[in-house]
């Protein structure tokens, strides 16, 4: 999993008194600057880190647009892997520019200017790994294993289906507190924090239990599950994740579905503002700049957690549940992050006449620099959403698992709001929308529908869409889509290494442009569909679509993509002559 990694030193070419040590001391008000086409800064890892992204806030970013190369080097070579690039001139907050995955120690900027002049100034820089450590590096150190209890007093409910219990080598198991909630539908939750190698132990209560699905299917877990007897079954994971089990009892009868997730270990060094401990807490907190929240293990918030307007520098994290009864919402915001709580949209009614009846679980209005991360999102109502950045920038949503009535992520740029969102990450994530009652449901990931402003630079990569179900006006919802009902325009989408399984209601990809506004530039690389559904391009001004390596169906030999010609496309004849598709 991508992680910010820690600078050891940082040397510069020259300076003008605002030294290169700004760029990694956490405070925009302060900067590295340097006049003159070429000038450069570098950040020295300490040792061979394998890379793939640099983020960097530029001075007065809101309004100079700067030119750079990126180099890398790892004491004898040097890869240029960005050149010739430009900073937005959109936001103060950060930018998010990737490269393909290469091995270095030190990462270099290269400074040509911007379009005021000849100085190069940043204020913040940080460098991410391609594929772990940083300030993730618990997940895989040293071995631990953390339950947490029922918490008490609660109206928690246990489950009457499933016990789950977890062990690591060579230790006792322990018991995982499970529970069973039902609203419009039933789920059971299991959840610890763990690193290193973990034992899961299921079983059934009362029905004999077949070996599950456990989805992602990407992982292949269920190839190893072991049978332990009529009503016992048994798999080992390696480190931290977050699953959906589809059992079912040995007559073949579906049961609920098991939401289990091994989330990593928190650091106890954390410290917090506000501490929610383990048990019940029926009075919320409202928090502001520099504050932070810590709902622990074993902890339920039934009040509202409200960030101020504007506030800055503001931490919600733990193991903790919190069940919120109006939108969470970050408005304005900057430096915001909200890392492993469980979030349970509790609006709407469970009338099963009444489908339209809920909020968005979490929205990100007119704020930067927000990271969602580890996050599970339960919503029950069939309008409810799980995360949707809106007229925001800099937003990163990676290791999250959504269930949602509605779209799991909605990209959006509303009317109300009136801003651009731009540099939108959606990284290793389990997306699945529930079968609605009424037939509605939503994608795993939407651009759209509210299209009023500009949309761009959004990449969704290394994410499994579990299920996706449900009707809306445009034929039914896809497993991601593009669905642009306004004027503005949207470009410079990346999708990656992205798994489609096959409970697909209807389409597995659609862009679909229905007004005044231009989509172009989207490039789906590496995807695997892994049953038929129709894939649809259609609409008004959609341009240079680009298919790479992706494949429909399952097992040894998937087919690969090659032409508009192929099933399951429909290609509107106007879009066809910019399709492209690479091997």
């Amino acid at each position: 999993m991508p992680a910010k990694l820690a600078v050891a030193t940082v040397t510069a070419s020259d300076d003008d008194g605002n030294g290169p040590r700004s760029t990694i001391d956490g405070a925009t008000g302060t900067r590295w600057s340097a006049k003159g086409k070429g000038q450069w800064i570098e950040w020295d890892l300490g040792s061979v880190q394998r890379l793939s992204q640099v983020r960097i806030a530029f001075y007065e970013g809101d309004s100079r647009i700067n030119t750079f190369d990126i180099d890398v080097l790892d004491g004898t070579t040097s890869t240029r892997v960005l050149e010739g690039r430009t900073s937005s001139g959109e936001t103060v907050g950060f930018e998010t520019f990737d490269f393909p995955p290469v091995s270095g120690r030190f990462v270099r900027y290269t400074g040509h200017g911007s379009n005021v002049g000849l100085w190069n100034s940043l204020t913040e820089a940080e460098v991410w790994s391609a594929d772990g450590g940083g300030e993730h590096e618990h997940e895989t150190g040293t071995p631990g294993l953390v339950t947490y209890p029922k918490p008490s007093p609660s109206t928690l409910k246990t489950s009457t289906v499933y016990t789950v219990s977890a062990r690591q080598p060579q230790q006792a198991a322990k018991p995982v507190f499970t529970e069973q909630f039902t609203k419009g539908r039933t789920i059971h939750v299991a959840g610890f924090s763990c690193a290193g190698e973990v034992e899961i132990t299921i079983a059934a209560l009362t029905q004999p239990l077949k070996l599950p699905r456990i989805s992602p299917r990407s992982r292949q877990l269920d190839q190893h599950v072991t049978q332990v007897d009529d009503k016992t079954v048994k798999f080992t994971i390696t480190k931290p994740q977050k699953l959906i089990l589809f059992p079912t009892t040995t007559g073949g009868k579906e049961l609920d579905p098991l939401y289990l997730f091994a989330d990593p270990l928190e650091d106890p060094a954390t410290t917090a503002t506000h501490e929610f401990g383990p048990g019940v807490h029926d009075q919320g907190v409202t928090v502001g700049s520099d504050e932070t929240v810590h709902i622990a293990g074993g902890a339920v918030v039934n009040g509202k957690i409200a960030i101020k307007d504007g506030a800055q520098r503001v931490k919600i994290h733990g193991r903790g549940l919190l069940q919120i009864s109006e939108e969470f919402e970050i408005d304005g915001c900057t430096s915001v992050k909200i890392e492993g709580i469980t979030i349970r949209n509790l609006t709407g009614d469970p009338d099963p006449d009444d489908h339209h009846n809920g909020d968005w679980t979490t929205r990100i209005r007119r704020s930067t620099d927000v990271t969602v991360h580890g996050v599970k999102v339960f919503s029950f109502a069939e309008t409810t959403d799980g995360i949707d950045p809106d007229g925001s920038t800099q937003v990163t949503i990676s290791d999250c698992a959504l269930s949602t009535g509605d779209d799991c992520i909605a990209i959006k740029s509303t009317q109300e709001t009136g801003k651009p969102t731009a540099t939108i990450r959606v990284l290793d994530s389990v997306l699945e929308t529930y079968p609605g009652r009424g037939g509605v449901g939503g994608d795993g990931v939407k651009i759209g529908t509210e299209t009023f402003e500009d949309i761009h630079d959004v990449r969704v990569e290394r994410c499994d869409v579990v299920r996706c179900f449900g009707e809306n006006d445009i034929g039914g919802h896809s497993a991601f889509s593009i669905v642009h009902k306004h004027d503005a325009k949207i470009s410079d989408v990346r999708y990656t290494d992205i798994h489609v399984e096959a409970d697909i209601d209807h389409k597995d990809f659609e862009i679909i442009s229905k007004a005044n506004g231009s989509v172009s530039d989207v490039t789906l690389t590496n995807i695997n569909w892994a049953k038929p559904k129709l894939i649809k391009l259609s609409g008004n001004d959609v341009s240079d679509v680009t298919f790479q390596n992706c494949t429909v169906g399952t097992g040894d030999h998937p087919r690969l993509l090659t032409s508009v010609q192929d099933d399951p496309l429909d290609v509107a004849d106007d879009i066809a002559p910019t399709v492209k598709f690479l091997p």
